[in-house]
């Protein structure tokens, strides 16, 4: 009997939900959120962003300022992608560059080199309630020419993730 009490007790708490709380204080720009909640590294690091291999995917409005969304999960290890889609095209937008031209973030804040990071950097263990805090990001390029074909100025990339300040600085001279 006492055996049959704790295993019933270890498939309650294996199966037990807890709560992850999204929190996106800096929301810029209204638009539609889009939360991809995933629950392995092969789903995340693939680039797919198909719903069907997402272990939650959120999809609503969303306005300026602090948003805040709790969902329910079973007990596992999870990453989170966020995009803030402004002109409702279901997309993320690129500049000529093929830098996001719109804001977005992962859980544990971090970025990718060339794209998204991936599953170990972003990836934390929901084994109780949480919550997390995903400051977004937006990459601004600014792009200075004189003249039509004569020369660069200067390029201006400044990566704003509320702690990094990246300013690269690029001058042509033709000969």
């Amino acid at each position: 009997m006492k055996y049959l009490i704790l295993f019933f007790a270890s498939i309650l708490s294996f199966s037990q939900s807890h709560k992850l709380e999204i929190e996106i204080p800096n929301v810029d720009k209204e638009g539609i959120v889009y939360i991809a909640i995933y629950d392995n590294a092969k789903d995340f690091d693939s680039g797919n962003n198909s719903p069907e291999i997402m272990a939650l995917n959120i999809i609503e409005p969303i306005n300026v300022g602090l948003y805040n969304k709790t969902v329910d999960l079973k007990k596992g290890t999870y990453a989170v992608k966020v995009l803030i889609d402004t002109n409702g095209n279901a997309d993320i937008d690129l500049n000529f560059f093929g830098l996001p031209k719109e804001q977005f973030g992962f859980s544990n804040n971090v970025l990718g080199l060339f794209g998204s990071p991936k599953f170990d950097k972003a990836s934390f263990e929901l084994n109780m309630d949480k919550k997390i805090i995903i400051n977004l990001n937006m990459i601004l390029l600014q792009v200075q020419v004189e003249g039509v074909f004569e020369k660069v100025e200067m390029i201006n990339l400044i990566l704003d993730t509320r702690n990094i300040l990246l300013l690269w600085e690029w001058q042509y001279v033709p000969f």
